[in-house]
């Protein structure tokens, strides 16, 4: 029975070997397959560059007109909200107006305010005195016959 099992251990370390030596070269199978793996994935990133490079001009494009839209709409919206406060200060410009005519007082110039003392202005009439009726009531005819005094 020993020699069995020396021979039994004979063709365990055999069979370890061989065991490891297959190991072996799958374990390098595998790496190799992993390094032509990434070879093709650095060609496919390299591939990936080239057509990101061709997508860049129409992408600027794209952008530039984006900012343009953006730009014209801000500038919309300046607009419209520059507008409403112009419409929004008229409309209260003209309703002080209109208060302020509501508030004036009523009287003509030729009417004097009962709250107001009557005061003479010149361009209030004056009385006509008896010289300057005379040369009212005159007739033309009158006019002629009169010499005149210079």
């Amino acid at each position: 029975m020993t020699v069995n099992l020396d021979v039994l251990m004979y063709l365990a370390r055999i069979a370890l070997c061989i065991a490891g030596v297959i190991a072996l070269i799958y374990v390098i199978l595998f790496f190799k397959s992993l390094i032509d793996t990434a070879e093709l994935f650095q060609e496919t990133i390299k591939a990936l560059n080239r057509d990101m490079v061709k997508l860049e001009a129409p992408l600027d494009t794209i952008g530039q007109v984006s900012n343009t839209v953006n730009e014209v709409q801000a500038s919309a919206k300046r607009a419209a909200v520059n507008t409403m406060n112009l419409f929004s200060t008229a409309t209260e410009r003209l309703s002080e107006n209109i208060k302020k005519k509501e508030e004036a007082p009523t009287t003509t110039p030729l009417q004097t305010n009962e709250n107001q003392p009557a005061e003479q202005t010149p361009a209030d009439f004056k009385p006509i005195d008896s010289e300057l009726k005379q040369t009212l009531n005159q007739t033309p005819a009158d006019d002629e016959s009169k010499p005149t005094t210079p």
